[in-house]
């Protein structure tokens, strides 16, 4: 059985941070991560913001999100 998994990306996995409102806590700055480029096992903190060419995920205040060996975004909240 094969598992597809995500394509790595060469790009930066960071990007520059920016202010997002979220609800209950107003204006924060949330990192901003290139999903493609996030490292296996990385931990990402909320606030934060997942972009990739696809989609965007809202990781909330207080959660935290990891890529798993498949490529795929684990978010714990």
């Amino acid at each position: 059985m094969e598992i597809n998994s995500l394509a790595r990306s060469e790009q930066s996995a960071r990007l520059p941070a920016r202010a997002v409102r979220f609800l209950g806590t107003g204006w924060l700055d949330a990192e901003v991560w290139r999903l493609e480029a996030i490292p296996e096992a990385q931990s990402i903190h909320g606030p934060a913001i997942i972009e990739s060419d696809f989609t965007s995920i809202v990781v909330d205040p207080g959660a935290v999100a990891r890529r798993d060996a498949s490529g795929n975004l684990i978010i714990s909240i």
